[in-house]
């Protein structure tokens, strides 16, 4: 087994290095198609609007980068998509956090994850792990 660190998110300059450098070797995007400059990146840092944000760490290892957000989505950047790290990490989440509670037409009742229609990798590790597709998104 793996042995996977969570590292709460601060807004301390490792942390936004670290997480630059994952935003910049990020292959797929769902909600942005611009990259912004490091300067505009520790500004959102500073002001994340997420419920909770990690760096996922293997020993001192930078491995990716796991927020939850208000809506129960769960968003995942790993510089090295590996079923067990992505399924390590999920099971820490999934054992430390709960959703928050379903309002309609807000939030859904369990976490998901958003994937881009082009990543077909964490797709499959996704479903591998037993999850289910229930949506596709369009724009």
């Amino acid at each position: 087994m793996i042995s996977i660190n969570l590292i709460p998110i601060e807004a301390i300059k490792e942390h936004k290095e670290d997480l630059y450098l994952l935003y910049k070797k990020r292959k797929y995007t769902i909600s942005q198609n611009q990259r912004i400059s490091f300067e505009d990146h520790c500004k959102f840092v500073d002001n994340h609007p997420y419920r909770h944000w990690f760096l996922v760490k293997i020993k001192d290892d930078l491995a990716g980068a796991v927020y939850i957000h208000k809506d129960n989505s769960i968003g995942l950047n790993f510089l090295n998509l590996e079923e067990s790290i992505v399924g390590e990490t999920l099971k820490i989440i999934f054992s430390k956090f709960d959703p928050l509670p379903p309002k309609a037409s807000v939030r859904s009742t369990n976490f998901f994850i958003n994937v881009s229609h082009d990543d077909k990798e964490l797709q499959k590790i996704l479903l591998q792990l037993g999850m289910t597709c229930f949506q596709s998104s369009f724009r």
